[in-house]
């Protein structure tokens, strides 16, 4: 009876335990290609940004959203971000289908602006502050 019992939760403990560590493995895989999806699809600074705030967010205003909302932090950040991602997709698509492939860069955005500032300097040097000669010459 003894040597019964201890045999039956031997048992038990292995299938259990191999049951977990097969869950735990398949985790592990799943969320290594979930991340290689994400920053090969998804991760720029916008997609950072977006997340970050609604990290910060849910941590805020998280006791109030669970008093109003009885519903799981986590679930509520993925609810966020799974719509998010699904409208990026949809959006590429969309530039894709139509074959508007290129975007404008921040660092792009920010050499146009030095530069467009660098001449406006320029020509206020060579024309001085006068409206009439200068707003002739404005680049932006």
């Amino acid at each position: 009876m003894v040597i019964g019992g201890i045999v039956y939760w031997l048992i038990m403990i292995l299938i259990v335990g191999g049951c977990m560590a097969g869950i735990g493995i398949l985790r592990v895989f799943a969320g290594v290609k979930v991340t290689e999806l994400y920053k090969k699809k998804c991760c720029n600074m916008i997609a950072d940004v977006v997340t970050l705030a609604s990290v910060a967010f849910i941590n805020y205003f998280g006791k109030l959203i669970k008093v109003i909302l009885p519903v799981n932090i986590l679930l509520l950040l993925l609810l966020v971000q799974v719509p998010y991602i699904g409208i990026r997709k949809y959006v590429k698509v969309w530039r894709e289908a139509r074959d508007i492939s290129k975007t404008i860069n921040l660092h792009e955005i920010f050499i146009i602006s030095c530069y467009a500032s660098f001449i406006k300097k320029e020509r206020r040097n060579k024309y001085g502050n006068d409206a009439s000669n200068y707003r002739t010459l404005q680049v932006f």
